[in-house]
């Protein structure tokens, strides 16, 4: 297979765009709404947090708990569990356990 290069040059362009009043007003509506609902998640999570707590579920925290597949956790855990980010919620210890010893903790 034979390499060929070859220079290709492009000319500089120079983009405008146009905002309104109006325009500025939805991207800052849509900017509130949408940090209202991170929000709004996170003081719901650290409610739950705290029932969970009390009500004697065990917590293990993750580093990357986006990297757990659905796949494995609905064949390996056979209790209830809550996961809020990088913090897990298991109604049998046994899950937990065995959690950690698969995903590990911080």
């Amino acid at each position: 297979m034979k390499m060929v290069k070859t220079v290709v040059e492009a000319k500089t362009r120079k983009l405008n765009a146009t905002y309104t009043i109006e325009t500025a007003q939805d991207i800052t509506s849509e900017i509130e709404d949408n940090l209202a609902k991170i929000l709004q998640q996170e003081i719901d999570n650290e409610i739950m947090s705290s029932l969970l707590d009390s009500q004697g579920w065990h917590k293990v925290t993750v580093n990357r708990w986006n990297d757990i597949p659905q796949e494995w956790r609905d064949r390996s855990i056979k209790g209830n569990y809550h996961c809020f980010g990088h913090y897990w919620y298991f109604e049998n210890e046994s899950d937990a356990h065995f959690f950690i010893l698969k995903w590990g903790t911080q």
